[in-house]
């Protein structure tokens, strides 16, 4: 993928970007980075025009010098459109990616269609985030066939430097003050689609039931294993994108 970076707002924002066609924005998951997707991201870019920026304070993208907000980081983006010209954007959003799509979607109307993916933006992440990381690394290293997961999840988990070490203590209280969110989320009208796994600990099913009863626009498909599943079962994720993202809305 092509990699670029452009400033906004006095912040620089590393971005990859492939592909014709219809234009998918991928927002990725806290303590990564887009490149953690990047099979993924080729995957899509055979059918699709693909930008998976950095969220701001990781990946090679610098960070705002307070504390920003979902709406904040959804604000950000909306400019982040706006400067690269994009016309009715197809959001996905992964994790603490998911949050800030939500908040995009709600405040920009020209968004064609959202994708939820084991999203935050709603509740309270369950379990502590640094022992919850160390716990499937070593869930990943007990189990032969995961050890591609594990050596990508291991080099995001080096890569997350100092810098976003001194970090989490802000994006974790970004997403406690991410609960009070039923009017903006009653205000997406785009076509959305919930994908969640069974086995999600860290945010649980019944998040997505939320979602689900709060997007009168969306539909829900539950995956098997945890919140790192679409590392493990990418085939699955791409079925699901495709049909979505192809269907003709009626």
């Amino acid at each position: 993928m092509e990699k670029k970076q452009l400033i906004l707002d006095g912040i620089s924002v590393t971005y990859y970007e492939q592909g014709t066609g219809k234009t998918v924005i991928f927002l990725h998951g806290g303590r990564l980075r887009a490149l953690a997707h990047e099979h993924l991201l080729y995957e899509l870019a055979k059918q699709y025009h693909i930008i998976a920026p950095d969220i701001p304070v990781y990946g090679e993208s610098s960070g705002p010098g307070e504390l920003w907000t979902f709406k904040e980081y959804a604000d950000f983006f909306n400019t982040f459109i706006k400067k690269l010209q994009i016309d009715r954007p197809i959001v996905i959003g992964y994790s603490l990616g998911g949050g800030i799509a939500l908040y995009l979607s709600s405040m920009n109307k020209d968004v064609e269609k959202l994708v939820l993916i084991d999203s935050a933006g709603l509740d309270r992440p369950t379990g502590i985030a640094l022992t919850r990381d160390l716990n499937r690394l070593w869930f990943y290293a007990s189990h032969p066939q995961y050890f591609p997961v594990l050596l990508k999840l291991l080099k995001e988990f080096l890569l997350f430097n100092k810098k976003h070490f001194l970090e989490l203590r802000k994006i974790n209280q970004l997403r406690d003050n991410a609960l009070n969110t039923a009017t903006d989320i009653e205000k997406i009208k785009a076509k959305t689609l919930l994908i969640w796994a069974k086995g999600d600990t860290i945010f649980p099913l019944n998040t997505a039931g939320k979602f689900h009863s709060m997007i009168i626009n969306s539909q829900l498909s539950i995956a098997e294993g945890n919140h790192d599943w679409i590392f493990m079962n990418e085939k699955k994720l791409l079925e699901l994108l495709h049909v979505f993202i192809m269907a003709n809305d009626s």
